[in-house]
């Protein structure tokens, strides 16, 4: 069994290749519970703003099972990517139909400039 790599070893190789170090589904850290992201929000900015300076480069907008939960979870993360100066990515994380399901493909959409490092 080979061992993985850590955090920071990540976001370096990720970047050594040319690519966009980003936090995927940064609601599960915390069950995806609102009130629990809220009440750690200063040691969770602390470690984003810390994983920026080592090359991080932004946080993934994220569709959770309902809509209002994804709206509410990307509200916060939305305000930290700002906040902690790193981009944000979209995405429908749409994998097909099923019952758990309630976002469709397309369903997210705006604006995109490109990528911008």
């Amino acid at each position: 069994m080979s061992e993985k790599p850590d955090f920071s070893k990540c976001i370096e190789l990720i970047n050594k290749d040319g690519g966009y170090a980003v936090l995927a589904h940064p609601g599960y850290q915390f069950k995806k519970e609102s009130n629990e992201i809220l009440k750690h929000e200063n040691d969770y900015k602390s470690k984003l703003s810390l994983a920026k300076q080592i090359g991080l480069w932004g946080i993934e907008m994220h569709s959770y099972e309902s809509i209002e939960e994804s709206d509410a979870l990307n509200k916060i993360f939305h305000r930290f990517a700002f906040e902690c100066g790193l981009k944000l990515t979209y995405g429908s994380d749409f994998h097909g139909e099923n019952d758990r399901n309630t976002r469709q493909l397309g369903c997210v959409n705006g604006d995109f400039a490109g990528f911008i490092r």
